[in-house]
């Protein structure tokens, strides 16, 4: 019997500012500084009221002024240093500015929840709060962790207003910024760069929405439950919503197939079994579509060990070959050797393609009476010995 795993936790958040990141007019933070045409190195940062604190900033970010030289107004922030008030970025400004006015912009894929709520369902078991949750990027944050997630309602980077209807998002919490209480909460959320929860290229949170859902997510495979949206006091479609996800780009992906030189011999099964000692390796890889797989090496098929190798041309063993029954050499080849045998660097005997056999002939002439045992034949270019009785 499996072992039985306590159902995923899911909740509302409410009375939230949503960022979304992506949009061209987004103003996340915003800030005074000083810039200097010399120097990729931003100083006297100052926070301006009304806007989160540069405390929160984080790599990746974009920082948007203009008059300062940068390809569309932008540049991104490679670091920051709030306890000195100065940020670093990847392109050094044109021009030296004294309190400039510039505002940090979440890249496509990033969000920020400010102030969110947290209420769960009444019957929930053990109860749980924001101090039960950390963030994936968060220093406490150690692999194997309950990962979390929102299910928000999704808008356009054009209008990211208004949530499209029918059109919904998972997104990973990655780093708390501040636990204002146990049920308050500011963070940040990210859509996967690749896997189930990729954003839509024209896809962000929508903004105005009174509510969206936290759910912990499945451990092996980060899956997002779906439930009763009643259950969370949020609307159907959000209760709902990881499905939209899940479904293409999870569940449409789980079907393995058995290749064998490229065609199909097994579809959809369910378990591969392997016996014998014959494996050389294992690796994952990918086709052409993009599918990854398990590239698995037999050598010499049939149940056959690692003691043989099937090269290109030519089957080796490693160990000695005893014969107990007839040894029969054919081929169809009428320029090919019949039987070869090597000794080193030359071919001691062998029966050529016309059927005549042919020994070495030895360079030197030694005395073969002193070490030849009877029957042994012992050619030169010019003589032949035999040793007999």
């Amino acid at each position: 019997m499996s072992e039985y795993k306590e159902r995923l936790r899911f909740g509302r958040i409410s009375g939230f500012s949503l960022n979304p990141g992506g949009t061209i007019d987004n103003t996340f933070i915003r800030l005074r500084v000083d810039t200097n045409s010399s120097s990729t190195t931003i100083t006297n940062v100052i926070d301006q009221p009304g806007y989160p604190s540069q405390n929160i900033i984080l790599p990746g970010q974009i920082l948007y002024g203009t008059g300062l030289g940068w390809t569309d107004n932008i540049t991104t922030i490679i670091s920051t240093d709030p306890n000195n008030n100065t940020i670093t970025v990847a392109d050094a400004p044109t021009s030296t500015i004294t309190n400039k006015l510039v505002v940090v912009r979440l890249p496509k894929g990033q969000s920020f929840i400010e102030s969110g709520s947290l209420s769960i369902p009444a019957y929930s078991s053990p109860i749980w709060n924001y101090n039960s949750i950390t963030g994936s990027e968060d220093s406490e944050y150690n692999e194997g962790d309950t990962k979390w997630a929102i299910i928000t309602g999704l808008g356009t980077t054009s209008d990211y207003i208004n949530p499209v209807v029918g059109r919904y998002g998972v997104y990973t919490i990655t780093k708390i910024v501040d636990r204002i209480s146990n049920g308050i909460s500011s963070f940040y959320i990210s859509a996967s760069d690749n896997g189930i929860y990729v954003e839509g290229d024209d896809s962000t949170p929508a903004t105005f929405q009174n509510a969206i859902a936290i759910t912990e997510l499945s451990t092996s495979s980060s899956l997002a439950p779906i439930f009763h949206g009643g259950d969370a006091d949020v609307t159907e479609g959000i209760g709902l919503g990881a499905y939209q996800q899940t479904a293409r780009n999870f569940f449409d992906d789980l079907a393995t197939d058995i290749l064998y030189t490229g065609s199909l011999v097994q579809g959809n099964i369910e378990f591969i079994n392997f016996t014998g000692s014959g494996i050389q390796s294992i690796i994952t890889s990918s086709d052409a579509n993009g599918k990854t797989g398990v590239e698995i090496t037999i050598q010499g098929g049939g149940g056959a060990d690692d003691d043989w190798y099937i090269g290109d041309t030519f089957l080796t063993a490693s160990k000695d070959i005893r014969i107990t029954g007839s040894l029969l050499v054919t081929h169809t080849a009428s320029n090919l050797d019949f039987f070869i045998i090597n000794s080193g660097s030359y071919e001691a005997f062998k029966v050529n393609s016309e059927g005549v056999t042919q020994f070495f002939a030895h360079a030197d002439a030694p005395e073969p009476w002193a070490t030849a045992e009877y029957g042994g034949l012992y050619f030169q270019s010019s003589s032949v010995w035999a040793a007999l009785d």
